[in-house]
């Protein structure tokens, strides 16, 4: 079971020399590759799975910013080694996503 998700395909086919490192890396060669998705797929999933844990973390772990934004609310979080910051700006009266409706309120609050 992965802890976040699988890759898709689009996604394994864009780090498919990253994908072979590992598995190399994992003791994995071509030839044993290819054998283990035929003799056993369910093997070969768990080791896609693996694989999508590895990239999903370090993406995660090179996170520095979030924005949240929906149109009475906007957020935006620092992610530091050891805490995350928030700054966050609600309105009832302007829609935070209409760029023109936020800039006419900042030039008269």
């Amino acid at each position: 079971m992965t802890k976040y998700r699988r890759l898709t395909v689009e996604e394994l086919d864009e780090m498919q020399q990253e994908f072979i490192h590992y598995l190399v890396a994992n003791g994995i060669e071509a030839k044993d590759w290819e054998q283990l998705k035929e003799k056993d797929e369910s093997q070969a999933q768990l080791w896609i799975d693996s694989f999508s844990d590895v990239v999903i973390q370090k993406v995660l772990e090179g996170v520095k910013y979030i924005e949240h934004r929906t149109s009475n609310e906007s957020k935006l979080f620092e992610c530091l080694p050891d805490e995350i910051r928030l700054i966050g700006l609600r309105s009832e009266e302007v829609d935070l996503l209409d760029s023109e409706e936020l800039a006419a309120a900042s030039l008269n609050p």
